[in-house]
């Protein structure tokens, strides 16, 4: 058996990452481990300037949510998956990755990941955290 994928999503600053963290704690580092939605930004280097330009990183257009999608498929069949990762500071998608091994429970963190259907349906159980 595959990893169980619980997706967390909520608005920015919403406490998703914090409720993440406490749940992998919960869990141990053996057993769990994080995705964040943030690592499948695409590269946004071209349409970024000072103010951020044409960039809007709230719309699911600036994420890859289909490599999101496969990387789920392959750690609920028990496969490593290399997550890309994202340069804030340069708005590009660096040329490295990080080896992301399987776990029993995989905690995937993003603001838009219930607004994907091919997300949702990957997803063992979810969370939406909303605060005032």
């Amino acid at each position: 058996m595959g990893a169980i994928i619980i997706g967390v999503a909520g608005g920015s600053c919403s406490g998703k990452t914090s409720f993440v963290k406490k749940v992998h704690k919960a869990l141990g580092k053996d057993r769990s481990a994080i995705i964040l939605q943030d690592s499948y930004y695409i590269d946004q280097s071209e349409r970024f300037d000072k103010d951020g330009g044409a960039v809007n990183f709230d719309h699911p257009e600036s994420i890859e949510f289909s490599l999101l999608r496969d990387h789920l498929r392959q750690l609920k069949e028990n496969l490593a998956v290399e997550v890309p990762q994202y340069d804030f500071r340069t708005h590009k998608r660096l040329s490295t990755t990080t080896l992301f091994k399987p776990k029993d429970f995989v905690l995937v963190d993003g603001t838009l990941l219930l607004s994907q259907p091919d997300i949702v349906r990957l997803l063992d159980l979810s969370f939406f955290i909303e605060c005032d």
